[in-house]
């Protein structure tokens, strides 16, 4: 079983490989990249991910009581620790406003598209974006719940999946 610093060294390794830029030139060998900045923002994958807030936030709205909607899919801590898990994964589709969910749309275009590099851009590959995109939020509200058991406030966003792409992004981006 290798340890955790060939792990570390392998990861670091690969995203160099898949980075967008290397010295001046684009990369060519997933096909996502033709040298141009529209071809990285609008990866594909990055566009399912990012049209998939404001579209679930959309059929939000078609609910005639968005209050009893947030309190029935959103995320209560104490629901969580009685053994209702659902609101881990639901909450994630629920948003406050249009503003909370173009922002977190805007947010995972910008960060879904450099976190999708190593995933590739075909359809298998983009199905496990969109599976790190879920499991970045169920871990986001998880520690939520660890961290707060007994609460009864609701909550409500993908803002913690949003923030797993950016995590993503940070790791497979090399600052200059």
């Amino acid at each position: 079983m290798p340890n955790s610093d060939t792990f570390l060294k392998n990861g670091l390794r690969f995203c160099r490989q898949s980075r967008i830029w290397r010295k001046g030139r684009a990369q060519q060998e997933d096909g996502l990249s033709q040298g141009r900045w529209t071809d990285t923002l609008f990866a594909w994958p990055a566009v399912v991910v990012a049209g998939s807030i404001p579209l679930s936030y959309w059929l939000q709205l078609q609910a005639p009581d968005q209050e009893a909607l947030w309190r029935s899919y959103g995320l209560v801590p104490a629901e969580v620790m009685a053994g209702d898990p659902s609101g881990l994964f639901t909450s994630l589709l629920i948003h406050g406003s249009w503003a909370h969910a173009i922002v977190n749309g805007v947010l995972a275009l910008i960060f879904a598209a450099f976190a999708c590099r190593p995933f590739g851009g075909y359809a298998g590959r983009a199905s496990t974006l969109f599976i790190f995109y879920v499991a970045c939020g169920l871990i986001a509200g998880g520690v939520y719940v660890a961290s707060n058991p007994h609460a009864e406030t609701v909550v409500i966003g993908a803002s913690g999946a949003v923030s797993g792409l950016f995590g993503a992004a940070l790791r497979c981006w090399k600052w200059r």
